[in-house]
């Protein structure tokens, strides 16, 4: 096949000696298998000792033909245990900011758009309202309580995956993105940054447009219980919807979500994990400065029956 690299398991994925097999490489590596949740180190040297020595000596080579190819040697700034300052250092330019920002609001799917709803100006719109939890959401901090110091190191957010590669940087949410470009066209902006129904519906009374964010996050290592958003907010869009002249749904969504309210709102769009610069991209599309060029990878089902359930079993 002509496959240059090497294989490397996942962390703790291993499950017996396999380097005969063509796994070179068990992670997440030496001195953390034994006593850590019960996982037993399958490539050390007592292990590695009953393998036959080619198979362990080619295993050896492809990691290190890597290892030179990549010039590791020369480029690499740290060795663990001493990378905490390398890792927290700020990296962050300008033009980071714009490329984050602008595959954001690329990967946005507009879903519906009644009557054209969409795009936002003041010639549609002198009023809007911004509503629920979802739209003013702190990220999840991985240097904080929740990274191995006493809380969930699962935890995402709705603008990143939670576990090992969830990243924190300086967000930019909903609120913040769309009350400022809507400020600077001399729109009039209302909040409840709650899922509160009642005052949500209080607050769309007054509006022209109604912008309901809504989301659900996911982390590594476990399942989503259900496809529907946080905080009951299906309940909050029905109540904002009834009363509202025209009302937009966003959905910050780690996956597939289930849309009961889908026929009786006038915009639906949905970002799929934005990053940093989420609150910038839903304001670029959502004010016609940004085609929403993106496209669904998966099925957004009606219901959850109409999903397939994981199973053990052999038939699903």
């Amino acid at each position: 096949m002509g496959f240059k690299g090497f294989v490397q398991s996942d962390w703790w994925a291993t499950h017996a000696n396999s380097i005969e097999s063509g796994l070179d490489q068990e992670m997440p590596g030496m001195g953390s298998g034994e006593g850590t949740e019960g996982h037993r180190e399958y490539y050390d040297a007592d292990e590695l000792q009953d393998s036959a020595p080619e198979a362990v000596d080619e295993a050896a080579k492809r990691v290190l033909a890597v290892m030179y190819r990549m010039n590791l040697p020369e480029t690499t700034k740290c060795a663990p245990p001493n990378c905490k300052e390398y890792f927290l250092k700020e990296v962050t330019t300008p033009e980071h900011i714009q490329l984050a920002r602008r595959a954001a609001a690329q990967s946005i799917v507009l879903l519906k758009n009644q009557n054209e709803v969409l795009p936002l100006s003041p010639a549609s719109a002198k009023s809007i309202a911004i509503i629920g939890a979802a739209a003013d959401a702190p990220s999840y901090d991985p240097n904080g309580a929740g990274q191995g110091q006493g809380g969930d190191w699962a935890t995402g957010d709705y603008y990143s995956g939670g576990g090992s590669g969830h990243l924190a940087g300086n967000v930019v949410t909903p609120f913040d993105g769309l009350r400022a470009k809507a400020k600077s066209l001399n729109m009039e902006v209302m909040e409840s940054l709650t899922d509160d129904p009642i005052v949500a519906a209080q607050v769309a009374k007054k509006v022209d447009i109604a912008i309901i964010v809504a989301g659900t996050t996911s982390g590594e290592s476990r399942d989503r219980l259900n496809l529907n958003l946080d905080g009951d907010v299906d309940k909050l869009i029905d109540a904002v919807r009834k009363v509202a002249k025209k009302t937009i749904v966003l959905v910050a969504a780690p996956g597939a979500v289930v849309m009961p309210w889908r026929n009786e709102v006038d915009g639906i769009a949905i970002m799929f994990l934005g990053g940093q610069e989420t609150g910038h991209a839903w304001a670029d599309v959502l004010f016609g400065e940004q085609v929403p060029t993106g496209r669904l990878p998966i099925m957004l089902p009606e219901t959850e029956a109409d999903t397939v359930w994981p199973s053990d079993a052999a038939d699903v």
